[in-house]
């Protein structure tokens, strides 16, 4: 709950205004400008329709029922639930797992990996690869060309 700033019942009641209110625009003659304002509009409805969707998610979790019991309600699997509005739990410490990857250094460590790369230092270049770019980067994939080759 602590990542929604508004209620459930604050976040439905903002929704049916804003819907209530594009509604009404509907209905009325538009002219050719008004259809910005019912795009602008829509998309506020939108927004506000997924936060009220995934609190509605959460609270369904948070009252016990299953990823597979949600998934069921949207014709998906339990993983593709899970992975739409769930939230990875660190089992070392039960807390949320932030997907963001923290690198303070990610711009130079790129920039020393591609210069050894265009310098044809592979085997440095290759203590930097996980396995699947180890796997995919190879020599032959990657070319044979010298830095200092013409074809360049």
């Amino acid at each position: 709950m602590a990542d929604y700033p508004m209620s459930l019942a604050a976040l439905s009641a903002l929704l049916a205004d804003k819907a209530s209110a594009l509604a009404e625009q509907m209905g009325s003659p538009l002219t050719p400008s008004a259809y910005l304002d019912l795009v602008r509009r829509s998309q506020a409805v939108d927004d506000l329709a997924e936060q009220v969707f995934k609190l509605c998610v959460q609270q369904s979790r948070d009252a016990g029922h299953t990823w597979q019991e949600i998934g069921d309600l949207f014709g998906v699997t339990r993983q593709a639930a899970f992975q739409r509005f769930g939230r990875p739990i660190d089992p070392r410490t039960g807390e949320p797992m932030d997907k963001t990857v923290h690198m303070a250094d990610a711009a130079e460590r790129a920039l020393t990996i591609v210069t050894a790369v265009l310098e044809g230092r592979m085997d440095e270049a290759r203590r930097s690869f996980n396995a699947e770019v180890l796997a995919a980067f190879t020599d032959e994939v990657r070319g044979t060309v010298s830095p200092r080759s013409p074809a360049w």
